[in-house]
């Protein structure tokens, strides 16, 4: 992975509302948490529909709210 990746600020803060496709509105609790096979950035996000509860998220299939 290269140090620009690596270097890129998240997309999204802590506390920051979110919506996805699938899993509806949330908001962010962990940002950049992780990274996926692809070196995308993986947020953890509180989803508002109790049955999802907490789940992480590929940044790029998140919009802020």
């Amino acid at each position: 992975m290269s140090e620009a990746k690596r270097a890129r600020p998240a997309e999204f803060n802590s506390g920051d509302k979110v919506t996805h496709e699938e899993y509806g509105t949330g908001t962010v609790t962990h940002p950049g948490a992780s990274t996926d096979a692809t070196g995308g950035r993986v947020d953890s996000v509180k989803w508002d529909d109790p049955d999802i509860g907490s789940r992480r998220a590929i940044e790029a299939n998140l919009k802020k709210k």
